[in-house]
């Protein structure tokens, strides 16, 4: 994995992506999902900035929502200078962790509907949608579960970075901690199964 493309993909699990990234989905303009987002940058370009706000703040409160659409709502917001506070503002909706191999970095990121991503830098990417696999969702809603138990700590440069994920800030943290720990155990695991699963596939196509 190259340092550009590992570099590349850190706004789309970390959800830092801009608004122009929302448009580029071609997602058209709508009151949920991408399509809010659109909806919030066209009301944006058009100079009517608090329409836009609102789009956006009632987008990340919607628990209904996608936790990534909620975590790029709320990543946009922060990115204008609009503070992200009150209820639910410090729910944890996702974990990434960057893990330093030989060759570079791996990235597992987990949300809490049970979306999983793995970049290994040899091996390419494994992806596993909500409701698509069980064990690889079930274990990524875990992942997320044991970030609640995070807190704020430089990790060594030779150890996984664990970063939990709120609408808020995003908590930086190491795996020295009984959370941490639990966290890249429970990481390692589901990237064996889910890497196993993909071998799997791969051998019957």
């Amino acid at each position: 994995m190259s340092d550009q493309w590992y570099a590349s993909m850190l706004p789309a699990v970390f959800m830092t992506l801009s608004l122009h990234d929302a448009v580029g989905t071609n997602a058209p303009e709508s009151s949920s999902g991408i399509g809010a987002l659109v909806a919030a940058n066209r009301s944006f370009l058009a100079g009517d900035d608090a329409a836009g706000i609102q789009r956006l703040q009632s987008t990340w409160h919607d628990r209904s929502e996608e936790p990534r659409v909620r975590l790029w709502a709320a990543n946009v917001l922060r990115s204008r200078g609009t503070a992200v506070s009150g209820a639910g503002s410090d729910a944890v909706l996702g974990v990434v962790l960057q893990v330093p191999v030989d060759v570079g970095s791996d990235l597992v990121a987990a949300y809490d509907d049970g979306t999983f991503r793995y970049y290994n830098a040899v091996r390419g990417a494994v992806m596993v949608e909500p409701e698509a696999e069980p064990t690889v969702n079930a274990n990524a809603k875990e992942l997320v579960r044991l970030a609640t138990g995070l807190l704020p700590q430089a990790p060594a440069p030779s150890r996984p970075t664990i970063s939990a994920l709120t609408p808020a800030q995003t908590i930086v943290s190491s795996d020295d901690s009984a959370a941490g720990r639990a966290i890249s155990q429970r990481a390692l695991v589901t990237v064996t199964y889910a890497m196993g699963l993909n071998d799997r596939r791969s051998a019957t196509e």
